[in-house]
């Protein structure tokens, strides 16, 4: 059994249902077991997803979190994330022990392939099964966070985790330690305090389970020994990572696999909902980028191709 967890509030019900469509359209051999984690649903919502994971003749549980636990873990104002963010790091504590192993999946996410390949990487002696940031040679992380380039950066959207390594080495409280300590450090938020505490405690997984935006980039960040995989993960996904902050239930979008996102949308309970518009401030900042592009007086690395 595959068990699988997503962190989410009730603004983020419909993509956390929409990702569970895409996992359960394309399961293979293996039943899921999903793990939701939230600070409170309204019960319509909860039901929603319950239905969904019921339709498809697989399991769930549904966690609530107290706050209180995460009080000191920084949210910026105009953040794109809540304080669910942070509810991965919490896993270890929340999750039956009886469970040695979880796979975390951000709710920006749509599941293209069935995932037994990625659920059976071995992370034996490992905390984590990460796959590289889109970010990842950008030398400015390395010296925000005072740590070696050469030990990497992963995104923290796809994470294979060993429950059992966090709980015996108490994971949990140094990553919430870490926040507490280095606030100002954190840009990424959870994201920068887990690369920093799992540094040298991480296996890379293939880039196909975690295809970020900056990986369909005329430019990309990433370094060049990595574009032959990078081009055949982005041409060929298992794990499809909408990662920009213009999401592709926003209009505005411009993602070249968007129609992955509508498809199973199409799929959900919410097949009828609008596709919504950014924020107005948003919007308009978006439309002045596309301009001086446009004109030539800025230019952009994050074209897609």
């Amino acid at each position: 059994m595959i068990h699988i967890a997503c962190c989410l509030d009730n603004a983020f019900t419909s993509h956390c249902g929409i990702l569970i469509v895409s996992i359960c359209e394309n399961r293979g051999l293996e039943p899921i077991y999903f793990h939701l984690l939230t600070d409170g649903l309204d019960a319509s919502n909860e039901k929603l997803l319950k239905d969904i994971v019921a339709r498809y003749g697989q399991l769930i549980t549904v966690y609530k979190i107290d706050k209180k636990d995460l009080e000191n873990c920084p949210i910026r104002k105009n953040d794109h994330v809540s304080i669910a963010a942070y509810f991965r790091i919490l896993l270890p504590l929340l999750i039956p022990e009886s469970i040695s192993k979880i796979l975390y999946l951000d709710c920006d996410i749509v599941v293209l392939k069935d995932l037994d390949c990625l659920w059976n990487i071995n992370i034996y002696d490992h905390a984590v099964g990460v796959i590289l940031d889109m970010f990842n040679h950008d030398v400015r992380i390395y010296n925000r966070l005072d740590y070696d380039m050469s030990l990497g950066y992963f995104n923290s959207g796809v994470l294979l985790v060993n429950l059992d390594f966090w709980r015996v080495t108490g994971l949990s409280s140094e990553v919430l330690d870490y926040i507490n300590e280095n606030p100002e450090k954190l840009k990424f938020w959870d994201q920068d305090a887990l690369n920093y505490v799992l540094k040298d405690k991480k296996v890379n997984m293939p880039l196909r389970f975690n295809v970020q935006d900056g990986f369909y980039w005329k430019d990309p960040f990433v370094a060049k020994k990595y574009w032959k995989e990078m081009y055949k993960a982005a041409a060929d996904p298992v794990v499809l990572h909408y990662t920009g902050y213009i999401k592709p239930w926003y209009k505005e979008c411009d993602h070249p696999r968007k129609d992955l996102y509508m498809k199973y949308k199409s799929l959900s309970p919410w097949k009828h909902q609008k596709i919504g518009h950014l924020r107005l401030l948003l919007r308009v900042r978006c439309l002045i980028l596309k301009l001086l592009i446009g004109l030539g007086i800025m230019s952009s690395r994050s074209n897609y191709r």
